[in-house]
């Protein structure tokens, strides 16, 4: 017993098993927004279809098969390592961990009202934002920023203090990045966010990219439903 949950542990945490949870969310996502045509979108998205647009990939279509070859290339990888074995059952395990995550996180920022966004945006696009969110915030402000200090950075004495500035920077940056729109500046709600964006790198650099994406999906789906 033991043995397996220390092997879901290890398992869970690499990019393979990462990326193949979060596929069906970012195929969800390009998908209800091509068919609900929402009024507000995920920002941090929008970032990710301008560096597509570079390698002309301008449609959701192209997106889409983009983003298949890329789960494929994963699952490629995965089946030539013998180190790392694709069990089925670990993604449901997967989903109700961030679940559990999710619960205690709202009740670790308890003091903050969880319903501040329902001010700014309609419930019916709740399921879009909370989808793009959850993917493309954590891809932008959790996942590229410590990959460029694990590519960077060596171990050594430095590197645990590294690891804290590019957390509490990117934090920063995470909360100021949702006043870019209609939302205005408030105090509590950025100490929110920072607070928030702390708590997910926590989440990921401890459970992984995968985790961490829907622990925040299934969090923000919680504050608008």
């Amino acid at each position: 017993m033991l043995k397996s949950i220390t092997g879901y542990i290890k398992d869970t945490r690499t990019p393979v098993y990462s990326f193949i949870a979060i596929f069906p969310l970012i195929i969800l996502y390009d998908i209800l927004v091509l068919l609900t045509k929402p009024s507000y979108v995920a920002r941090a998205g929008l970032w990710a279809d301008w560096f597509l647009s570079l390698v002309r990939i301008n449609t959701v279509f192209g997106k889409i098969a983009f983003v298949t070859l890329v789960f494929l290339f994963f699952a490629f990888i995965s089946l030539r390592n013998k180190k790392t074995q694709i069990r089925a059952v670990y993604f449901p395990v997967m989903v109700i961990e961030s679940i559990f995550y999710a619960y205690f996180f709202s009740n670790a920022v308890f003091f903050i009202k969880k319903s501040l966004m329902l001010s700014v945006f309609s419930s019916s696009d709740g399921l879009v934002l909370s989808i793009g969110a959850g993917f493309y915030e954590e891809l932008f402000f959790r996942f590229i920023p410590m990959m460029i200090l694990r590519l960077s950075v060596k171990n050594g004495d430095k590197k645990t203090l590294l690891v804290l500035v590019t957390i509490l920077t990117s934090s920063l940056l995470f909360s100021l990045f949702h006043y870019i729109g209609p939302e205005a500046f408030s105090f509590e709600s950025f100490i929110y966010r920072f607070i928030s964006s702390v708590i997910l790198f926590i989440i990921f650099i401890t459970r992984g990219f995968g985790i961490a994406v829907y622990t925040h999906t299934i969090y923000d789906l919680m504050c608008f439903y």
